[in-house]
């Protein structure tokens, strides 16, 4: 199931792919401590927003 290290939620607080949804992840716990506690969430945010604003564009053609 986990193909990648725990945690895969990271910067940006979503299951990272190949992983799947966290109600079926074995250390689901451990990884949404870490994303809470740990990720520089605030600095990253604008980061973030950009990167999916390009990918839905991309999506869009």
């Amino acid at each position: 199931m986990v193909e990648t290290i725990p945690g895969c939620l990271g910067y940006y607080g979503i299951p990272l792919p190949p992983n799947g949804p966290c109600e079926k992840c074995e250390t689901r716990e451990l990884c949404k401590y870490t994303a809470k506690h740990f990720v520089p969430k605030k600095k990253l945010q604008p980061i973030f927003q950009r990167l999916l604003a390009l990918e839905k564009s991309m999506e869009e053609g």
